[in-house]
């Protein structure tokens, strides 16, 4: 299991508008070949935040690593670019790749 998990930071003045978009967004994300279901938590304690901000994350459960490196290398960069021009500097984006480790498997040799 491969998660590919996308960390948010947005500004309030925008949040109904940019949850709009997103419904929309992973919707179109979950299409992708290898993507399975998405889980949207918002964060209430995050050390050092701005109180002006909301703070997702997204958890893609992906099939593969190959099917998440197609959707990064050839569906990825346009949606974002597109996310830039809607709503500028008013989010902040971080993500990270997540392998799950089989049941039983917990150390490194095993994996």
């Amino acid at each position: 299991m491969i998660i590919y998990e996308v960390n948010i930071a947005v500004d309030l003045a925008i949040q109904e508008r940019f949850l709009v978009w997103l419904k929309e967004h992973v919707a179109q994300v979950l299409e992708f070949d290898g993507f399975s279901r998405v889980m949207l938590y918002i964060l209430e304690e995050v050390e050092d935040s701005d109180p002006l901000k909301l703070y997702l994350v997204l958890h893609y459960h992906v099939g593969s690593k190959n099917d998440l490196k197609n959707y990064l290398n050839q569906h990825a960069p346009a949606k974002k670019r597109a996310m830039i021009e809607l709503f500028g500097n008013r989010l902040n984006l971080a993500n990270r790749t997540l392998v799950g480790i089989p049941e039983g498997k917990f150390t490194r040799r095993e994996i």
